[in-house]
């Protein structure tokens, strides 16, 4: 679970190079808390034999931004983690995450977040 910290440690390498826009930690947070405990869901209703989440479902909030909550609940539920086609999709969401984060966070990006925070109506990012 090394990425983990790595990860936290990229965000703050990101903030000192460049201003991370305010709502992009609060984004991680709330996506990775919903899709940890949307795994445990998921992991509950497999072993019950009921209605399972799809897991396009789990990969798009994984893209999104909430794959730290989604790696942490492969490990703490032991969900998922003997599928390699959906562990290569995870760790595919994993990279383009990142790959998009650090691309939007560049200065070259300030106009876009700029007007996102406008139609989100956010204020300054």
């Amino acid at each position: 679970m090394l990425v983990l910290p790595v990860f936290a440690v990229l965000l703050g390498a990101i903030h000192l190079a460049w201003p991370l826009p305010r709502p992009v930690p609060l984004l991680y947070g709330a996506l990775s808390t919903a899709l940890f405990i949307l795994y445990g869901l998921d992991k509950w209703a497999a072993v019950r034999g009921r209605d399972r989440i799809a897991e396009a479902s789990l990969h798009a909030l994984a893209l999104l931004g909430g794959w730290p909550g989604a790696l942490l609940g492969q490990q703490v539920f032991r969900h998922k983690t003997a599928k390699p086609v959906f562990l290569r999709w995870t760790w595919g969401c994993v990279a383009l995450n990142v790959l998009l984060l650090v691309t939007l966070c560049t200065p070259a990006a300030v106009p876009i977040w700029r007007s996102i925070a406008q139609a989100m109506g956010w204020g300054a990012v």
